[in-house]
């Protein structure tokens, strides 16, 4: 066996009492830290077989933080931490992800790729026939099992016969039942992964065994990465604006997502009837105010309605009116001209603009999951194309370069006499819609 990389200095195996490490995006408002570490689990040639994945709490102060379980940090590191690594640990590593029972029978594992994937059943898990069947169901897709924190007989001998890997704890355990454990899997034909080796004596001890794969702070410390994500519900907001920006929405289809919202119902009726309106009857039902502000404006105001909860802080508010102004900027100039884009195209690359500083994330990583078509991704993140080429003329007027607005009115053949109108109405509208969220 080649020498095995080995790292003396152990790392704390709990979390520090002070604040987690945090990179810039961390301490902006909108966006959620997420922290994964992975930690190496090398062959008998002293090559890297793969990586188990491990949960790290991001969340500080930890008063704020949710109740901590098994379930929580496993789906934290495969819905966020996944993504935040995958690209720097290789096609041919093999993963090894933490299961409860719980998320076991949740059908989680099916989010991943059995080619590349072990599904390490943690020590408490209890072999009962939901889990065993769910187990057998894994393993005829292709997925390999391994047995976390195996330590001598007992409960867990059950799910022995389904186990392709089985890890043999090693720490501060007398050596001769390590070597009866060693033993006992090796008979029943799964390969050995000593686990937590702390010094050379017991790593060259577990080799004398017979054990397959070795992990433990000795050969490697677990690498942290840490990044930052969308939260769900506020991935969930953007997929839901992005339906209802699309040109394709129906009138009735908007009525009913603001009836089935008690808020959004609220906020609606009492933005129709603030002072800025001045209807002479009270506008007393979402149906009248569809038939008051027609598609477009009900659209408009539903998008801008559920941008303002995406993120709290100082800053938000201007940025989200700004935002609400650049798309019905953008769209009202695509509607003044018979070349383009199409405009609720154009409305949602306006209206998605300042996500980044919105949610204090880069653009990209904002954008990553809420699958935009490709020509507003490439707008918003490479700035280029046609939609990019639009936003450049809303900017430049929007920050004062009449002379660049210009220009950008001049290629795209519209009417510089309609800039200031255009501009003034988008304006207004923008300003009032937002005043009332």
């Amino acid at each position: 066996m080649d020498e095995i990389p080995n790292n003396d200095t152990r790392p704390p195996d709990t979390a520090t009492t002070g604040p987690p490490a945090r990179d810039a995006a961390h301490a902006r408002p909108g966006s959620t830290p997420v922290m994964v570490a992975h930690q190496p689990i090398f062959d008998t040639a002293g090559h890297i077989f793969g990586f188990e994945l491990l949960y790290r709490n991001a969340c500080w102060p930890p008063g704020n933080c949710p109740p901590f379980s098994d379930a929580v940090a496993t789906s934290s590191v495969i819905i966020d931490g996944l993504p935040l690594i995958m690209d720097s640990l290789g096609d041919a590593r093999m993963l090894f992800v933490n299961f409860d029972e719980s998320l076991l029978l949740s059908g989680l594992a099916n989010m991943l790729d059995p080619a590349r994937t072990c599904i390490e059943v943690l020590e408490n898990t209890p072999a009962l026939p939901g889990v065993m069947a769910q187990l057998a169901a894994l393993k005829r897709r292709g997925f390999t099992i391994a047995l976390d924190d195996y330590a001598g007989p007992g409960p867990a001998d059950a799910l022995l016969p389904l186990a392709d890997y089985v890890k043999v704890e090693v720490l501060r355990r007398p050596r001769a039942d390590v070597a009866r454990d060693v033993e006992r899997v090796l008979a029943g034909g799964a390969r050995v992964v000593a686990e937590k080796i702390e010094d050379r004596a017991t790593l060259e001890y577990c080799r004398k065994l017979g054990c397959h794969l070795f992990q433990g702070y000795f050969l490697a410390r677990p690498q942290l990465a840490s990044g930052s994500t969308v939260s769900t519900t506020q991935a969930l907001r953007l997929k839901t604006i992005k339906i209802f920006a699309s040109g394709s929405t129906t009138t009735p289809r908007l009525i009913e997502a603001i009836r089935t919202d008690v808020s959004l119902s609220y906020r609606l009726l009492r933005y129709l009837n603030s002072a800025h309106f001045s209807f002479t009857a009270r506008v007393s039902s979402v149906e009248f105010a569809a038939r008051l502000m027609g598609e477009a404006g009900l659209r408009r105001w539903l998008c801008a309605a559920l941008l303002s909860g995406i993120a709290k802080g100082p800053f938000v508010p201007e940025l989200i009116r700004m935002s609400v102004f650049r798309g019905i900027f953008a769209e009202a100039l695509r509607n003044s001209t018979t070349g383009g884009p199409p405009p609720d195209r154009l409305y949602l690359a306006g209206l998605f603009s300042l996500l980044d500083a919105i949610l204090g994330m880069p653009m990209e990583a904002v954008l990553a999951d809420i699958r935009l078509s490709s020509d507003i991704d490439e707008a918003l993140i490479e700035r280029r194309g046609a939609l990019a080429h639009w936003l450049h003329v809303v900017e430049s007027y929007e920050r004062g370069d009449f002379g660049e607005a210009a220009r950008g009115f001049a290629e795209l053949g519209l009417d510089m006499s309609l800039l200031t109108h255009r501009y003034l109405q988008a304006l207004n509208v923008s300003q009032c819609i937002c005043t009332a969220q």
